[in-house]
């Protein structure tokens, strides 16, 4: 954002990113994580590009902010047309009852790669 809110865009009107964000879950538990990585896309348009494996698996270290504790799933599938992927989140918890609750939620998402 510029200083007055506005969202930046470069010259041709693309997004100015400056940060990634992972949502991961730990291995071995139902914690979902929010992780923000900084980076500088208008000094170094290098830096503009999808992690690697390894640089994904280093960034997934348990750090970040806390989104749920009880997420079951968490899966992000390409469709066929090459344009969209559907999200699928399922979270598991305990009602105010005492009863066990499942929810669900899956959203197709747009993919955009230049």
């Amino acid at each position: 954002m510029d200083p007055e809110g506005r969202f930046l865009t470069d010259d041709q009107g693309s997004p100015a990113w400056n940060q990634q964000v992972i949502y991961y879950l730990v291995p071995g538990t139902t914690r979902l994580l929010r992780k923000e990585m900084p980076r500088d896309f208008t000094a170094n348009p290098g830096q503009l590009r999808a992690l690697t494996p390894a640089e994904l698996a280093a960034a997934c270290d348990g750090q970040g902010r806390l989104l749920s504790t009880g997420v079951s799933l968490l899966r992000l599938t390409p469709q066929s047309n090459n344009l969209t992927a559907v999200l699928d989140v399922q979270f598991q918890g305990t009602s105010a009852h005492g009863g066990q609750e499942r929810l669900a939620r899956r959203q197709t998402i747009l993919l955009y790669n230049e």
